[in-house]
């Protein structure tokens, strides 16, 4: 099998509005807003046609980890280290409504048609780790998931329309909730080697992507949790992210921070890399952070991707014509590699 480095045909904008490492970047469902966080606490909203900043979000008195648009995009869900998460006007940058928690909020996330969202809270101030359930309109509270206290969630996602949350967990495994009961519906006990970064959602909701700091990537079915593909790298990841139109997987990570200032850019492996989601043979690089990517998506309509890095950068890439029309030319004699499932 060959193919040009389908990295070749992406260009970047690179916007600077952060003074510190970025926690969390995403596109909104229409791909026109892309917003960033960082561990300063700003929440910052960009044009992705024009890379402009369109506004912030202040009030946060810590680090802010995650975010979630509503699906019309009019609301902003924000989980901060302050021990809050906030319902934010996405237009107005106004403060709708403040939910406090008894630790670190680490993750937020409104359910598909937006009728309910939820918060995650970390282990720490003697408190169990959590997923808190509540009601999008009177804020009533629904249910709460509790772990152990040597336990505590690390990423979490709605499924199967809204009737379980499918999360990871510090023990590296991945569990399925019922919604309403809390009870266990499945669980992947060998899904990773090390901590789960990151998990994202297809946009046909049927399977999800995982990132690992034990170097690997893997996506899941949804209603089973079994293990569906694997793809392999030679450093911890941070993130992953599907485009469901090329169907790439793009994933991003590197050496760890600590040792970033004494490494060089290329050989700390800051480069976002981008694979055939069903074949799992790696297509391209795109390189530009000069520290770990913490944090990466691709658009909806698969027309962008943005990264955001230990080094305070965001990157807005836009994909051009020959991206699109990019495709793997097979050699006659090729055969998938047994290993990609």
């Amino acid at each position: 099998m060959s193919a040009k480095s389908v990295s070749s045909t992406i260009r970047p904008f690179q916007l600077r509005g952060h003074a510190r490492p970025l926690t969390h970047v995403r596109f909104n469902n229409d791909g026109d807003l892309l917003m960033t966080t960082c561990k300063e606490g700003t929440s910052l909203l960009w044009s992705s046609y024009t890379g402009e900043l369109l506004g912030s979000y202040e009030g946060h008195g810590g680090v802010v980890w995650s975010f979630d648009f509503t699906s019309d995009s009019r609301k902003i869900i924000t989980a901060s280290g302050d021990m809050t998460s906030r319902l934010w006007d996405t237009e107005t940058g106004k403060e709708l409504h403040m939910i406090s928690a008894p630790s670190t909020v680490s993750d937020a996330s409104f359910s598909v048609g937006n009728k309910m969202f939820f918060i995650v809270t970390v282990n720490n101030m003697n408190q169990h780790s959590s997923i808190v359930i509540y009601d999008a309109t009177s804020f009533e509270l629904i249910n709460r998931i509790e772990l152990p206290r040597d336990l505590r969630f690390t990423c979490a996602l709605w499924a199967d329309c809204n009737t379980r949350i499918i999360a990871s967990l510090s023990d590296h495994t991945i569990v399925s909730y019922n919604v309403r009961t809390g009870e266990t519906t499945g669980q992947a006990t060998t899904a990773h080697k090390d901590t789960i970064t990151d998990m994202q959602m297809s946009h046909d909701g049927t399977y999800f992507i995982t990132s690992s700091r034990d170097m690997t990537a893997k996506i899941f079915d949804i209603h089973e949790l079994s293990q569906i593909r694997v793809y392999t790298t030679d450093s911890p990841l941070n993130s992953a992210s599907i485009d469901n139109i090329k169907g790439h997987i793009f994933l991003g990570g590197g050496q760890d921070a600590s040792q970033v200032t004494t490494t060089h850019a290329r050989s700390g492996k800051f480069e976002t890399r981008i694979y055939h989601e069903a074949l799992a043979e790696e297509l391209g690089r795109v390189r530009g952070h000069f520290g770990p990517i913490n944090t990466l998506h691709v658009s909806p309509q698969g027309t962008h991707f943005a990264t955001g890095g230990e080094d305070g950068f965001v990157r807005l890439h836009e994909f051009d014509q020959n991206y699109h029309d990019f495709k793997i030319e097979f050699d006659e004699n090729f055969e998938p590699s047994a290993d990609v499932n």
